[in-house]
């Protein structure tokens, strides 16, 4: 079981939370990488793991990684979602901050709109009462 605080800051460094208990507690690790289906992206995957900054290269080489302004990369990043969506593939678009977060979230809302997929004026959800969820 898990005590804490959740106000408080998570353990800062790769791993967070997960690495400071390990470290502190020890723990099993896997011996073979399935979450890959591509090899040289498996291969690659450990290199970056182990620190090796030669392998980003490799990920430029195969579109792994883009670079822009924030504007630009806002841009791709949207262009990305309803075009993999149209195929239906899966696409996580990751954010570096709160308000490129909500940006992107109005513009696909603004887009799922335009496609009839949700409605303009949303769900209205009636507000919890303090306490509401808890049991005693």
């Amino acid at each position: 079981m898990l005590v804490g605080d959740p106000h408080q800051l998570g353990a800062v460094g790769p791993g967070g939370l997960f690495r400071t208990l390990a470290a502190e507690h020890g723990a099993a690790e896997l011996e073979i990488l399935r979450r890959f289906t591509n090899p040289s992206e498996a291969a690659a995957s450990l290199r970056l793991r182990s620190g090796d900054a030669a392998v980003l290269g490799t990920y430029v080489a195969h579109g792994r990684i883009a670079d822009g302004s924030r504007s630009a990369m806002c841009d791709a990043a949207f262009r990305a979602w309803p075009a993999a969506r149209d195929r239906a593939e899966q696409l996580l678009v990751m954010a570096g901050d709160n308000a490129t977060a909500d940006e992107l979230a109005w513009r696909y809302r603004a887009e799922l709109v335009r496609r009839g997929v949700v409605e303009r004026d949303g769900v209205a959800i009636p507000v919890a009462s303090p306490g509401w969820g808890m049991r005693s």
